[in-house]
């Protein structure tokens, strides 16, 4: 499945809610791959579904619903790399950068701003 969508163009700007979709469905597969404990799966289906996201971003912004799913790709993602039996560096590496991406997703509110 992943194959043929990758020989698909769909360019970003015209295509964000299709993109979109691709990427939620294969953050649900990561996340029942996630659930299962088949930690290598979910890494793959993961890091497939971001970097769906990440054309998009790359493009334009994301809207509600696509910080959202981002927010919530990096939050299993992390997890399943911190979980995987390698205990690599990489891995390791890879969750603290998408941790430290949070705030490009959603930046801080101040309470001056809010009043």
């Amino acid at each position: 499945m992943y194959q043929s969508l990758v020989q698909i163009h769909l360019p970003p700007r015209e295509s964000q809610k299709v993109l979109l979709q691709i990427s939620e469905t294969l953050f649900d597969i990561g996340t029942d791959q996630l659930q299962r404990k088949a930690m290598d799966e979910a890494v793959k289906y993961l890091r497939r579904s971001w970097d769906y996201i990440t054309q998009i971003i790359r493009v334009e912004g994301l809207g509600f619903d696509g910080r959202e799913l981002s927010l919530n790709i990096r939050h299993n993602l992390t997890k399943a790399l911190i979980s995987r039996d390698q205990g690599q560096e990489m891995d390791l590496e890879r969750a603290k950068e998408l941790v430290d991406g949070l705030s490009l997703v959603y930046p801080p509110v101040f309470y001056s701003d809010v009043t």
